[in-house]
């Protein structure tokens, strides 16, 4: 579980230097940094949803605002 959650931190880690990077950036390579920053914004939405799963009952996590240990849904304990 802590793999998939580096991984999805890492691609968001990506997105924002994206981010800074297309606001310094002037003519194409601006719109090749924005172009880049809304596709690694599409790969965190598709890692999201098949990564941050419960390893026991497969359903999704959802956010985990709580900062619960726990699957929400069956309780079971994760890494």
């Amino acid at each position: 579980m802590k793999q998939k959650k580096n991984t999805l931190t890492a691609v968001i880690m990506v997105t924002f230097v994206l981010l800074i990077l297309a606001n310094l950036l002037h003519g194409l390579w601006r719109i090749v940094a924005w172009c880049a920053m809304i596709f690694s914004l599409a790969v965190f939405a598709v890692l999201w949803s098949r990564l941050w799963r419960c390893p026991a009952c497969g359903k999704h996590l959802g956010r985990m605002a709580d900062g619960s240990d726990r699957c929400p849904h069956c309780g079971e304990k994760l890494e």
